[in-house]
């Protein structure tokens, strides 16, 4: 018998680069050990009200990303290390 895997998606609200306006993310767990966030990041335009999804600067995936200062920190892997990556919240728009 084969079996499905389906893998759960949540919704976070949060203003991810603080201009007043809440943005939000999709996530999920990763496939592998179920330790890591993947995410999806939408951040609002009031300007074409509309959200408009992001992408990383730094790494090919959003990943345990949380907002620390005027920082949004990514984390990347390095040869199999995971490190941080610093992505100022000013550039998320």
């Amino acid at each position: 018998m084969l079996m499905c895997h389906r893998r759960k998606n949540h919704i976070t609200f949060e203003d991810y680069n603080r201009d007043g306006y809440k943005d939000f993310s999709i996530w999920h767990l990763d496939e592998g050990m179920g330790t890591y966030k993947i995410y999806r990041l939408f951040v609002f335009s009031p300007a074409d009200k509309k959200f408009k999804e992001i992408k990383p600067t730094c790494g090919d995936n959003f990943v345990n990303v949380r907002v620390e200062g005027h920082d949004l920190i990514n984390m990347i892997y390095d040869d199999n290390t995971p490190k941080s990556c610093s992505i100022p919240l000013k550039n998320l728009k």
